[in-house]
């Protein structure tokens, strides 16, 4: 794996289905934390149990079998 081309916001429900991966790809780690703190913010005010976490993207190096 290289080193992250960015950062997004993956939303788990709280229903428990498949995550949904965020479609804005961060450029600085500290805007995808600000953008999940927010959206954390606005599920719990509204009561519900979504939980939301800042993942790394990496290339896929298609040499590695791995």
């Amino acid at each position: 794996m290289g080193d992250p081309i960015g950062y997004v916001v993956i939303t788990y429900p709280q229903t428990g289905g498949s995550p949904d991966l965020g479609w804005t790809l961060y450029d600085r780690l500290d805007d995808a934390q600000e953008d999940r703190d927010d959206q954390q913010a606005q599920t719990n005010a509204v009561g519900r149990k979504e939980r939301h976490v800042v993942a790394e993207v990496t290339p896929i190096d298609e040499e590695d079998p791995r």
